[in-house]
């Protein structure tokens, strides 16, 4: 039996081939066709993307028919009573025996159409502009999807309609590159702001924030700054990573003769002071180095 059954023929076929379908249940209300999903791509920019946003959008579909109500003007069948089925009872040498067949009248949908919508042609449905509501969740990742149930391809004679599924496509953003929940940018500073230290304002992603980097003295061109919390909102716990700042330092051009002059000065002196420490230095490795020792004549 299991041979017999494992190329994919079922007992409900034997029933079909003997008794015209008695072992399924096929027709009726399960022949119809529900509605496809439809698909959209939704370019947003990094800002909506952080903050959440609502976008409003048309297109066209496949809806309920408004002069049928999407019915198609359907009627029940009247021979099968809406089953999709008739029995039907013949005379055999073993007797009266009884089958089960897919309805003439309606071809299994229990359902049938005199009078066809003039504007659905009976199918129940016909070309619309749809607009709809989108709701983008804060922290929304390109790739992601929001649906709308039921704003798909309407179905065949009020069968169920399919979904509207959107894409989301987060834009790259000027500023900052994004890394999962963390912005990354960058800072410029002059090389005299690197030696003392110095705070930079950042403009932050979301709106009206602003963010203060401090820069450390001593910092080096491409050391990075942390400012925790100022990144985007996870889509998950809500929770905002970080704001990564990487610094870069470029030499001012607009010193004043002035200060030109003091800088200078400065700059002689540590010349001078590391001469000195350098030469004290191999002085004092001189004076700790043995002196070899006379060979005896």
């Amino acid at each position: 039996m299991s041979d017999f059954f494992s190329g994919g023929f079922g007992i409900n076929d034997i029933f079909d081939s003997f008794f015209g379908g008695m072992g399924g249940s096929r027709g009726g209300a399960s022949a119809r066709t529900h509605g496809r999903d439809m698909g959209i791509r939704l370019s947003i920019t990094l800002e909506e993307a952080a903050a959440g946003c609502t976008k409003t959008i048309s297109y066209n579909r496949l809806a309920p028919c408004d002069d049928c109500g999407g019915t198609g003007s359907l009627r029940t069948c009247e021979r099968c009573h809406g089953s999709g089925r008739v029995v039907e009872v013949q005379r055999t040498i073993f007797g009266q025996m009884q089958s089960q067949t897919t309805c003439p009248v309606c071809h299994g949908e229990g359902k049938v159409v005199d009078h066809p919508c003039e504007t659905c042609g009976g199918s129940g449905r016909a070309p619309e502009k749809e607009t709809v509501e989108l709701k983008i969740p804060a922290g929304v990742r390109s790739g992601q999807t929001v649906s709308v149930v039921g704003k798909g391809e309407a179905g065949i004679r009020g069968d169920a309609a399919g979904d509207l599924i959107a894409t989301v496509e987060v834009a790259p953003h000027e500023r900052f590159d994004r890394q999962g929940d963390d912005l990354i940018c960058t800072v410029s500073i002059d090389s005299l702001q690197a030696i003392v230290g110095c705070d930079v304002e950042v403009k932050g992603i979301m709106a009206d924030e602003n963010i203060v980097v401090e820069i450390a003295p001593g910092t080096q061109f491409g050391d990075h700054v942390v400012s925790h919390g100022h990144g985007m909102p996870s889509p998950v716990t809500g929770l905002r990573g970080d704001l990564i700042a990487l610094v870069q330092i470029v030499t001012p051009t607009d010193v004043s003769p002035e200060d030109l002059v003091d800088i200078e000065r400065i700059v002689a002196a540590r010349v001078l002071e590391k001469t000195h420490v350098e030469g004290s230095s191999a002085k004092h490795r001189a004076a700790k180095k043995p002196h070899p020792k006379k060979k005896r004549a």
